[in-house]
C-alpha cells in the first residue's frame, strides 16, 4: 500500500509478523505514524534517514483507544444542540491539573494540539472513538452560541469519564 505524508507518496510493505519496510525518497528527520480502527493513533520517536540508508528497528505500538461520549445541551432549555463542533485538544500545562465540572472560557492560544473532532447529531450527542490517553480540553462551537471549553478531562483505560454533558449559552464571540 502507499501512504501519503506532506503530499509525498511513501511505499510501505507490512509483513505478517507486523514488521514493515518503508521506501522513502528523501533524507531527513522522520517519524512513523500508525493508525488502525479501534486503536489510538501513535507516532514513533524522531529518527534520521539518509538517502539509500537502512534504519534499524523503529518500533510503533498501538493501544486500544478509549471512548468518550459528549452530549451538548442548550443552557436555558436543556434541549440538544445539533451540529455543534466538538474539538478535543491536548491540555496545555498552563491549564493546570485535570478537573471536571463547569465549563469555562479558555483562550484559543492556550489550547494544545487538536487530537479529535466530531459533530453532534440530532440528539446533541457525538461519540469520539479511539481516544489516546492523556489530559484534554474540549472546545465546543455552534453558530448562535458562545464558544465554550470544558474543564480538563483525563482519558485513560481506568478513569475515562465515558460520557460528558456540556451546556452552551446563547451568544457569540469575536475570535
Amino acid at each position: 500500500p502507499a501512504f501519503e505524508r506532506y503530499r509525498e507518496p511513501v511505499d510501505v510493505s507490512i509483513r505478517p509478523d507486523g514488521s514493515f519496510t518503508i521506501g522513502v525518497t528523501r533524507a531527513g528527520t522522520m517519524r512513523v505514524e500508525a493508525r488502525a480502527e479501534g486503536f489510538a493513533g501513535t507516532r514513533s520517536m524522531p529518527f534520521e534517514v539518509r538517502r539509500n540508508d537502512v534504519v534499524p528497528a523503529v518500533e510503533v505500538s498501538l493501544q486500544r483507544g478509549a471512548r468518550l461520549a459528549v452530549t451538548v445541551l442548550d443552557r436555558e432549555t436543556r434541549g440538544p444542540v445539533t451540529h455543534a463542533v466538538v474539538d478535543v485538544h491536548h491540555a496545555s500545562p498552563i491549564l493546570g491539573q485535570p478537573r471536571s465540572g463547569a465549563s469555562s472560557t479558555i483562550p484559543t492560544s492556550d489550547l494544545g494540539v487538536r487530537v479529535a473532532r466530531g459533530t453532534t447529531g440530532r440528539d446533541g450527542l457525538v461519540v469520539l472513538e479511539s481516544m489516546p490517553e492523556g489530559a484534554f480540553v474540549l472546545r465546543i462551537r455552534r453558530d448562535g452560541y458562545a464558544p465554550t471549553c470544558s474543564g480538563v478531562v483525563r482519558v485513560d483505560d481506568q478513569s475515562s469519564p465515558g460520557s460528558l454533558e456540556i451546556l452552551l449559552g446563547r451568544g457569540g464571540a469575536i475570535e
